[in-house]
């Protein structure tokens, strides 16, 4: 009788022990599958970064390059709403002509707004020597807004424009580095961009500043 009673408490222990270990195999397994998902994210995010440098290569010689670079934005942006995602960000995009030595350049500047939320204040200092800002008030989600600055450069440097705004009573500043070439004409990028996932929320910032044909923008 002893014997079947140990026999039976094995077998109890046994099935708890393989039980407790298939548990312990599928907690991996769900972590391992949520690591893999991140990992998909941060591709993606990746991929997205990739696919606006693309989308800046092929409009390097176009006045629109800025808007084709949006378009491309609002399209990446729809087709992660399709799986579940949210993509958002904020891009600042400038060119700006030919810069002859001495005389006054005018360049143009946008701010495209994809954060999903209105920006309740948008400022903008634009700092060649001195500083002047200009203010935009209500700026809503996917909308954008164009403006212009000047310089008057007598030889190669570097400018900023800062760009600061509020959305939920947060206050956020990006500083970008415009860079001056005298006998060039620029394009220069900023992209802020999130892409937010049932599994992670991977965002990404970087600037693209590429020298365009002179030709087109004597």
């Amino acid at each position: 009788m002893k014997g079947q009673m140990f026999i039976i408490l094995a077998i109890i222990v046994i099935t708890i022990l393989t039980v407790l270990k298939l548990s312990l195999n599928i907690n991996n397994i769900i972590e391992r599958n949520k690591s893999i998902k991140s990992d998909l994210s941060n591709l993606q995010i990746q991929n997205i970064e990739r696919g606006i440098k693309q989308a800046l290569i092929s409009s390097y010689n176009l006045f629109n390059i800025s808007e084709n670079v949006n378009y491309f934005i609002n399209f990446v942006r729809l087709s992660e709403s399709g799986k579940g995602n949210i993509l958002s960000g904020i891009s600042v995009q400038s060119i700006y002509p030919y810069v002859k030595t001495g005389e006054t350049t005018i360049m143009n500047t946008s701010v495209y707004n994809f954060l999903g939320l209105k920006i309740d204040n948008l400022t903008l200092i634009w700092n060649n020597g001195t500083n002047y800002s200009q203010s935009f008030s209500n700026l809503e989600d996917n909308s954008t807004i164009f403006t212009t600055f000047s310089f008057t450069a007598t030889s190669n440097t570097n400018y900023t424009l800062l760009v600061k705004y509020i959305i939920e009573n947060e206050t956020i500043t990006k500083n970008i580095t415009i860079p001056v070439s005298i006998g060039n004409s620029k394009f220069i990028g900023f992209y802020s961009i999130k892409l937010s996932t049932v599994y992670s929320n991977p965002s990404i910032e970087f600037t693209n500043v590429v020298t365009l044909n002179q030709t087109q923008y004597t």
